[in-house]
């Protein structure tokens, strides 16, 4: 097989961290709903109300709702909170009416990253109000765990979240991609972390196809070509010099 035709496999088999979330979010029966700011979101896993059983349960976890004399209503973790220097805790929900309407309403989603170390995809709790949402991690988990405790009909990753404590994984293998990795890491393996082979990665004559693209990933089956690619076109460039 030629380089050109190395070339082309390689592209075809390329993945993104977008296509391995969405293969993430299919293997447990959703769909990979947005992605905004780099943060890959599953479909909606349920949305309740601030009223009733459900507002009992948040107040037992000592949540607070207080209604403000601005006319904003505030829900608010009072638990004790992960205290970053320089940082202010955000663990509050603010609600404001629209159209003469305040929905007091939590969307429940999980957010999925990749983590190598884990050899798969996280799906983490994210809990959406309709105004100003809590960022923190700590106080999305806890409403995580008071609606897997409250709702019989908690969506089963939901459910999942909770029980692993804050996280739940896909691993690689589990989506038939055991042994994929960043191609910048299999870069970093083919120089045997030799610097000149970096700094020659990152100029404008680097003859490495695909090296600079980091966030990029390939199947193990495929990793041998790419290598084989990379030491050709080596060979090339030092030929050339």
């Amino acid at each position: 097989m030629n380089i050109r035709d190395v070339k082309a496999l390689i592209e075809s088999k390329v993945m993104t961290k977008t296509d391995l979330c969405a293969l993430a979010a299919g293997f447990v029966g959703l769909e990979l709903s947005s992605t905004n700011q780099g943060v890959h979101l599953t479909s909606n896993l349920g949305k309740y109300e601030i009223a009733g059983d459900f507002l009992r349960a948040l107040k037992n976890a000592n949540f607070s709702l207080t209604h403000r004399l601005d006319g904003v209503t505030t829900l608010c973790d009072e638990n004790t909170q992960n205290v970053v220097p320089g940082w202010v805790p955000s663990c509050i929900w603010n609600f404001v009416e629209k159209n003469g309407k305040k929905e007091l309403e939590l969307s429940l989603y999980a957010s999925l990253e990749v983590d190598q170390s884990k050899r798969g995809i996280v799906l983490l709790p994210r809990v959406y109000g309709t105004y100003v949402s809590a960022c923190d991690r700590l106080p999305q988990e806890r409403v995580f765990n008071v609606v897997a405790k409250y709702s019989i009909f908690a969506h089963p990753i939901v459910i999942d979240i909770a029980i692993g404590k804050g996280s739940t994984t896909v691993h690689w293998h589990q989506i038939g991609l055991s042994g994929i990795r960043q191609i910048h890491r299999l870069f970093l393996e083919f120089g045997r972390d030799n610097p000149k082979f970096s700094y020659l990665r990152g100029s404008n004559i680097s003859p490495f196809s695909f090296s600079k693209q980091d966030g990029m990933f390939l199947p193990e089956e495929f990793q041998p070509d790419l290598f084989s690619l990379w030491q050709e076109e080596l060979k090339k460039f030092k030929t050339s010099l």
